[in-house]
């Protein structure tokens, strides 16, 4: 499932496994994934947060107020929430959807980290979607300034 994820996705699911395991969880939540995606320099999302959310600090410091420390030592593969597992089935959507004008067919397009973002944002019951949409960040803003030509 996750070979569809190359570059800065892949390295931001990456980095929210890390930061789930920071924070003493044995499982990958939404926060976790946004974390992930900040943590990934240069990225998509950090560009999006920079331009409607104040900034990757003040997202991670939002993000922050909602994480409880866990007593995990779980060094090995951790499974996704439910809410982690509907915004990647979002994620999945987003990199599908009609209007993404992506030179590799639908059925493979490969999954970007502003795909990532876009997921977490549709999912309703996540950490990461709630604190971004606090910000002032909608679904609509985020796709508009993806989809623009940089």
């Amino acid at each position: 499932m996750f070979d569809r994820f190359p570059g800065e996705a892949k390295r931001a699911l990456k980095f929210s496994r890390e930061a789930g395991l920071r924070h003493g969880h044995d499982v990958i939540d939404t926060e976790h994934l946004l974390l992930g995606l900040l943590d990934v320099r240069g990225g998509a999302s950090t560009r999006v947060a920079d331009e409607f959310c104040g900034g990757s600090a003040a997202v991670r410091e939002a993000v922050q107020k909602h994480i409880k420390p866990g007593t995990s030592a779980s060094q090995g593969q951790i499974p996704f929430t439910p809410q982690a597992k509907r915004a990647l089935e979002f994620v999945f959507h987003e990199a599908m959807s009609p209007a993404k004008q992506r030179p590799i067919s639908l059925r493979l397009a490969p999954i970007i980290d502003g795909d990532v973002l876009l997921g977490l944002l549709q999912e309703p019951n996540g950490i990461a979607g709630r604190v971004l949409r606090e910000l002032g960040l909608t679904t609509e803003l985020a796709r508009e300034f993806l989809d623009a030509p940089e």
